[in-house]
């Protein structure tokens, strides 16, 4: 194959024609104007990868003579070299400082061999670098001889598919010109969704009437649909009348639906209210409808109107979502409107949020049933635990994706949290005051804890306290700061004073599993018996899954009976969780007394909702009947989701005490009473 050399020259002379160095950043001059201005993307490289800057700033930082003097030395050998020579080029390329010309200098290589010998230099690509240069020199091949790379790859087998994706990124956008000869061969494995439409949308918009004869070629592949919505979009963005008309005209549904959508969401960019008023109009026609239904068009017009009036945007959405329509608001509101802007006003965002005509919370929900609702809202991960008092914040907040809720990177960015704490105290008292009341204060914790902490001790209004307790409450798990847990559990309301005890015990919880040796010190120290109780439980379960023997060992060591009983219930719980026969085993060879009663009652915890049969004869072997009450309860309980029909039987057989039993019968009656 004859080596052709003018690209080489290109290279070779014009940097000191130009000034030393700016034709590196030439494009391929075979790519069409589209293709072109696509490419010239600051930061885009022909497949899509970031390229790096060079670290100019103007003429005084051009290369040095002796730079450019070895670059023209290294294009000047690889003119007329074999391809054992462009093998030692290749290496000699990476002796560049500057990473732009490595690359530069390497794709010219890549091109060379090529030209002159494609198939050989595979071959010795693949035994060099472990094959790691295939993607750049199918990409430089392709923009040689693109028809002889794709023949090339089709022979390939199985592999042959990834190595016509990568020519084919080796031509989208930068030379859309070898593309559309290739086009018409290429089948749907072979072209991703990305890349048919990268290319259709610079073909929609360069030239619409080309770009139908395109997809006219594409039929009965598979892509048609996709590459006509892109096709749409692009033709849009240049003329949205003729797109719109085209698209309207379409005679498959399924295709209409696709490029109607893609003018959607062209339109959307320019002007999101009045695509909006198309989108609701259109949802009235049944043959329409489905169009105006779609995510992307609905999405783009969010996603654009928020940038103008969010409140509009997310009061559309909502009334669409209210009336059947597609759409998640909570969704979009995460994804499209909240990173709209770089700082909110959480008073902005509660107008955003708030249903009309809310109720307030005073009369809807007792401050007793929110108070009295303590728990671990585990969001993705250790980490991303929230305590939750009451339903507000963490997990259930609406400015979290509930199908993804540990994803934070939407999270809004509140400017003055004591400022915008104040200004939400002033709204009326209900549900999304609450939920930003949380979020301001969440974030607030996490700036200035000491005087959140302040205004938590200064605020009497047991409705905005609860949002600091939550928010304080987690800032003490997760900095292990058990003083902080306690001023924090000083401030719940009189008569809910256990549930702030619980949160200053899941301090040492946490504690005990992140740093066992602290724990340990704590556990020496002069703690109250829960906080220890809570410590030893931690650490015991931690041991039991590596060294159950060491674990029971270490609890039978403990001198306070309680600490004692409950680090020996959660080591056999632990070992039982991995082995509950040998568990079992052990449990039976073991004297009565208080510590096998502790050890019954961790076995059972293990295989009550697995072994529930089991679990019932090792719960009668307790002598403690406050102690085996509670158990027969907790397993029938468990059971009463399972099967019920024999929850019914034992109620009669087990001699449950009198609470207990009208307890269970309360329940059975309850359960009957739903059909069950």
């Amino acid at each position: 194959m004859e080596i052709l050399p003018a690209r080489l020259a290109f290279y070779v002379l014009l940097p000191a024609v130009l000034g030393e160095g700016l034709a590196w950043g030439m494009r391929s001059v075979t790519a069409p104007d589209a293709g072109k201005a696509a490419a010239s993307v600051a930061g885009t490289s022909r497949s899509g990868a970031p390229e790096a800057t060079a670290q100019t700033g103007g003429p005084a930082d051009f290369p040095v003579d002796s730079v450019l003097a070895g670059q023209k030395r290294f294009c000047g050998r690889l003119q007329g070299a074999d391809l054992t020579q462009m093998m030692a080029l290749l290496d000699e390329a990476q002796a560049f400082a500057d990473p732009f010309r490595r690359r530069s200098l390497r794709t010219l290589v890549f091109e060379q061999m090529a030209r002159k010998d494609p198939a050989g230099a595979w071959a010795l690509l693949e035994t060099w670098e472990k094959g790691g240069y295939r993607n750049p020199f199918l990409q430089a091949w392709a923009q040689v001889d693109a028809e002889g790379a794709l023949t090339w790859a089709e022979g390939q087998g199985k592999e042959g598919v990834d190595f016509a994706r990568e020519i084919i990124a080796g031509l989208v956008p930068d030379n859309m010109e070898a593309f559309t000869k290739i086009l018409p061969r290429l089948k749907p494995d072979q072209i991703g969704k990305d890349k048919i439409g990268t290319a259709f949308r610079l073909f929609g918009a360069q030239d619409s009437a080309a770009a139908l004869r395109l997809l006219e070629g594409l039929s009965g592949n598979g892509q048609q649909n996709f590459a006509s919505s892109s096709l749409a979009e692009g033709w849009a963005r240049r003329d949205a009348k003729a797109a719109y008309a085209w698209a309207k005209d379409l005679t498959d549904p399924a295709q209409r639906e696709s490029a109607l959508r893609g003018v959607f969401r062209a339109w959307a960019e320019t002007d999101p209210k009045g695509t909006a008023a198309r989108l609701d109009e259109l949802t009235k026609d049944p043959a329409m409808a489905k169009a105006a239904a779609g995510d992307s068009p609905v999405r783009a017009v969010v996603r654009a109107w928020a940038a103008q009036d969010p409140k509009a945007a997310a009061a559309w959405l909502r009334q669409r979502a209210e009336e059947g329509g597609d759409g998640s608001f909570q969704e979009l509101l995460n994804s499209e409107i909240l990173p709209s802007r770089d700082e909110w006003k959480a008073t902005e965002l509660a107008a955003i949020l708030r249903n009309p005509g809310e109720p307030t919370l005073d009369g809807e929900q007792p401050l007793s049933s929110v108070y009295g609702r303590v728990s671990w809202d585990r969001l993705s991960g250790d980490e991303d635990e929230y305590l939750s008092v009451g339903e507000f914040g963490g997990g259930n907040s609406p400015l979290r994706d509930k199908n993804y809720p540990g994803d934070t990177s939407s999270r809004p960015h509140l400017g003055d949290p004591s400022r915008e704490f104040d200004e939400l105290a002033s709204q009326p008292n209900d549900s999304t005051r609450q939920h930003m009341l949380h979020e301001v204060a969440s974030q607030w914790a996490e700036k200035d804890p000491s005087s959140a902490l302040t205004k938590l001790r200064q605020t009497t209004d047991e409705w905005l306290k609860l949002s600091l307790i939550n928010a304080l409450s987690n800032r003490a798990r997760k900095t292990n700061d058990p003083a902080l847990a306690a001023e924090i559990a000083a401030t719940f309301p009189t008569p809910f004073t256990a549930q702030g005890q619980t949160a200053v015990l899941d301090v040492y919880r946490t504690i005990a599993a992140r740093d066992p040796d602290r724990a340990k010190s704590l556990l020496a120290g002069d703690l109250d018996a829960a906080s220890k109780v809570s410590i030893a439980a931690v650490l015991a379960t931690q041991q039991a899954i590596y060294d159950p023997a060491g674990a029971i060992a270490w609890a039978a060591q403990q001198t306070e009976q309680p600490v004692q009983e409950k680090a020996m219930s959660s080591a056999v719980s632990g070992w039982a969780n991995a082995d509950a026969y040998a568990a079992s085993e052990w449990l039976s060879s073991q004297p009565a007394g208080p510590l096998r009663e502790a050890a019954v009652e961790g076995l059972v915890h293990a295989i009550g909702m697995s072994s529930p049969d089991d679990a019932l004869q090792w719960v009668a072997t307790m002598t403690n009947p406050e102690q085996r009450g509670a158990a027969q309860m907790n397993i029938l309980l468990s059971l009463l989701q399972t099967d019920f029909s024999k929850v019914k039987r034992l109620a009669d057989e087990i001699p449950l005490s009198t609470q207990h039993q009208q307890m269970l019968q309360q329940m059975i009656k309850s359960r009957e009473g739903r059909g069950q």
